[in-house]
């Protein structure tokens, strides 16, 4: 039986997931934590493909990220669906600009410079340095570029002149915008409100989206705020085009970036949308995790799981960050001691800079641990995750010493698929429907099986066997920071500098870590054991509970929070905890939990 046809019959034991997958008309689908969402959705697509949408129409498969929409396209390339021309997965920018903007960049007043080019992150933050202190006077501070972007993505189809009750971030943002244009740039947020502006003014534009896409696919609506909403509204209402959304408003963390939970509850309330679905029964995380994250959370929920014995344990540590940090070797060595394996346990913190804190003491300690993103290289980038999965296959098969022998993070299929998309979009050497590809890469990886080379050694020769230079030159325009990042992968294994040296297995997170992420960033991911630091950095406010919540369902069967209390006064004869704690501790003492342990550090 092929996954798809073994999907679709377990199914039958999730009626709702089975109603949603089935519904013919637009859907709504509200997905709390570990309910299957993303296999829902791949099934859904998957099906529409198969049996609805004839060629040369096809779907819209929006995502907030590349990597999200990389990991859908992978579920599908499982299901049997690989790349066709009328399946688009992309991000809300990419599939603005490559399939609204560039078709009508001759038709209609884009008002943008032309060709369209997306600025490097560099460049961005050049031109919002000059913004703030042409206009403000002063550098542009963390608080107030989260305004900055925030207005800004929030008047996606409004002039700035109606912005008069903050003119001077409407000021900046007007210098900002023209400070791109001179240097000939665009960024993802203009690409985006020029986009909504055809399709709001345009019926043409509108007719023509529709003739190739009948079936719009949203994943992590909540995370796609408002030039999204607007865009799927007016294509729901004014166009017979049918969407399929999916998303959880309990999850919306990224309210720093335009994006409210609100949209996603909206879009349920629409006479075309009812009734709305939602998916309960959480497969990840056992049923005392549930009940911790829905006190966090602060609003009760019918999620549930079918396992139990989860436990959460709660740890005060009086001196700081550094006494957490020192507490959390001791909790990894008596997790190592249950057998559970390094990449299964994750230290999350609201802030980078406290994940370095916990990094450099991991160091001393002698553990070895995965950082999301690299002081040197960013590992959250499309391009870099790749390049390290490669290095894995090209090791696995040797008894390396340390080396984990566990299933790897990416088929040989989804590394193929990534490579024949950067290397068909160029079309440099091979055709998707065939096995050339197949072939040749396979060849790559067994020839480059050596565990003792550098990684030096190593990229050099996967540089040159798959031409990457030339590959990734085609995305310069459209994804800067990734062409960017490989190039300074590139100088970081000069002689002379930090890479020079590296072993292959080093880069390849060939031995197992403990995974260091920040919160915004674990979303999407689970593990056996989450260690939450810092707890008392997150903010007390709405998306505070949200955020915490986030991270407490990544845990499927231990949880561990960590904090320091807020000392108002030297003096103070009374400090009271964290209140995600003390709410933690008053439900515990009143249901009887006996599941939730809390201790000081000594």
């Amino acid at each position: 039986m092929s996954l798809y046809y073994e999907w679709i019959q377990a199914l039958n034991d999730n009626p709702p997931q089975k109603t949603a997958f089935e519904r013919s008309t637009h859907t709504v689908v509200i997905a709390g934590p570990g309910s299957g969402k993303t296999r829902v959705l791949s099934l859904k697509i998957a099906q529409l493909l198969r049996d609805e949408i004839a060629p040369p129409r096809g779907i819209a498969c929006l995502t907030y990220t590349r990597v999200m929409a990389k990991e859908l396209e992978n579920r599908l390339f499982s299901l049997g669906i690989s790349d066709r021309p009328n399946v688009v997965i992309s991000t809300v920018h990419g599939f603005c600009l490559g399939h609204i903007l560039m078709p009508f960049s001759d038709v209609y007043d884009l008002s943008l410079p032309k060709p369209i080019r997306v600025a490097p992150t560099t460049v961005q933050t050049d031109c919002l340095e000059q913004a703030f202190m042409n206009v403000m006077g002063m550098s542009i501070s963390n608080k107030l570029q989260k305004s900055f972007n925030k207005y800004r993505r929030q008047r996606a189809d409004k002039p700035l002149d109606q912005w008069k009750d903050h003119k001077p971030i409407a000021e900046a943002i007007r210098f900002y915008e023209g400070a791109l244009f001179k240097q000939g740039f665009v960024d993802f947020d203009l690409i985006v409100q020029a986009a909504l502006r055809l399709i709001i003014s345009q019926d043409a534009v509108r007719q023509y989206l529709w003739a190739r896409f009948p079936w719009f696919a949203v994943d992590e609506y909540q995370d796609l705020g408002y030039p999204l909403y607007r865009i799927v509204t007016e294509m729901v209402n004014r166009t017979d085009v049918k969407l399929f959304a999916i998303g959880d408003p309990d999850q919306s963390i990224f309210d720093f970036a335009g994006t409210d939970p609100k949209f996603l509850m909206e879009l349920t309330k629409m006479e075309k949308m009812q009734p709305k679905i939602e998916l309960e029964l959480n497969y990840r995380s056992k049923q005392e995790i549930i009940e911790v994250a829905q006190v966090i959370l602060g609003e009760p929920r019918n999620h549930h799981s079918e396992k139990q014995g989860g436990i959460c344990n709660i740890i005060e540590c009086p001196s700081g960050i550094d006494q957490q940090a020192n507490q959390i070797v001791h909790l990894i060595a008596a997790f190592q001691g249950k057998n559970i394996p390094n990449d299964q346990i994750a230290v999350l913190h609201r802030y980078r800079n406290g994940l370095n804190n916990i990094a450099q003491t991991l160091d001393h300690a002698g553990i070895n641990y995965a950082l999301d993103k690299n002081e040197m290289y960013d590992r959250r980038m499309i391009v870099i995750r790749w390049l390290e999965d490669l290095a894995f296959w090209c090791l696995r098969g040797n008894d390396l010493e340390n080396v984990r022998t566990s299933n790897p993070r990416s088929t040989f299929d989804e590394l193929l698929n990534t490579w024949l998309e950067f290397g068909y979009s160029n079309k440099l050497k091979f055709d998707k429907e065939t096995n050339h590809g197949r072939i040749y890469l396979a060849e790559i990886l067994w020839n480059l099986r050596d565990p003792n080379q550098s990684f030096r050694e190593w990229l050099l020769k996967i540089n040159d066997a798959l031409d990457l230079n030339a590959v990734l030159d085609v995305y310069k325009d459209q994804y800067p920071d990734e062409v960017d990042e490989y190039k300074k992968l590139r100088t970081l294994i000069d002689p002379g500098k930090p890479l020079f040296d590296m072993r292959l297995s080093k880069f390849a997170n060939a031995l197992p870590g403990i995974q260091l992420t920040t919160i915004h960033s674990s979303k999407g991911t689970e593990f056996e054991v989450v260690i939450i630091a810092g707890i008392e950095c997150v903010e007390t406010s709405r998306n505070g509970h949200r955020l915490l919540y986030v991270g407490t369902t990544r845990a499927k069967k231990e949880l561990c929070l960590l904090y320091t209390q807020h000392r108002p006064h030297p003096r103070a004869r009374y400090v009271e905890r964290p209140h995600f704690v003390a709410q933690l501790m008053n439900k515990a003492r009143q249901d009887h939990w006996n599941f939730i342990s809390y201790q000081v550090a000594e």
